[in-house]
């Protein structure tokens, strides 16, 4: 578990925090039009992290005089959940209908067998990724996002896949593995994917239909990808 929230993402935090005030996605904006967000869930080894930067900068070129679209993937929104400071400010940004929310979703995942100490982190987890998809003109990786957002307004979720050969090579190359010992770490990081849904999310099964869109890096470039997301979203006014 990460400790300490390195001062940039904390700064990155704060500004979506104070522009989703600003824009309508805070409490004090009730009734207001939902600002948008994305959640990108992919296969190991599908390319979620270019893909989300190279969406975040189409946006931020095209429209950023209405707020700056950011990442958050897995390790920033752990680090997040992770500090306090900055986790209180995001659970006292959520409306109360997202807590009340959060406390349904909780009590219908399977928790029985976790311990204290996990439960404690996939709810901060939770009310973090929760926060900041209210907040707005954030894409989110890792976690579950897409399950943790579903039903709220201004989502656009993403699943991304690949054959398992293609997945093999970009994770060869992100961890400078040869393809063997590529492909035996693929296998192992898609058997940790798969517990972690079969833990939580036992009676769900992760398909097409939970997502609003699936893309395929096997027969797609990142540009490509990035694009046909940017283009959903222009439908709904980004």
């Amino acid at each position: 578990m990460v400790t300490s929230l390195g001062g940039s993402i904390s700064a990155k935090i704060s500004s979506v925090i104070r522009a989703g005030r600003a824009g309508g996605g805070g409490t004090a904006f009730r009734g207001k039009a939902a600002l948008p967000f994305v959640t990108i869930s992919q296969l190991p080894g599908a390319g979620g992290n270019e893909v989300a930067e190279e969406v975040v900068r189409r946006l931020n070129r095209r429209s950023e005089a209405e707020g700056r679209w950011e990442v958050f993937d897995r390790d920033s929104i752990e680090a997040a959940a992770a500090d306090e400071r900055i986790s209180q400010q995001l659970i006292e940004s959520l409306e109360d209908a997202n807590r009340t929310w959060l406390t349904d979703f909780l009590e219908g995942m399977s928790l029985r067998d976790q311990n204290p100490s996990d439960r404690r982190v996939l709810r901060k987890v939770a009310e973090t990724i929760r926060a900041l998809a209210q907040a707005g003109r954030v894409v989110l990786l890792g976690w579950g996002a897409g399950y943790i957002t579903a039903g709220m307004a201004g989502g656009i979720h993403v699943w991304l896949v690949a054959r398992p050969h293609d997945r093999a090579i970009r994770l060869g190359r992100m961890l400078k593995l040869d393809p063997a010992d590529a492909a035996r770490e693929l296998q192992r990081w898609d058997e940790r994917r798969t517990t972690f849904y079969r833990r939580y999310w036992p009676l769900r099964p992760l398909g097409p239909e939970q997502f609003t869109m699936t893309l395929n890096a096997s027969s797609m470039e990142v540009q490509q990808m990035a694009g046909a997301i940017e283009s959903v979203l222009a439908g709904g006014s980004a």
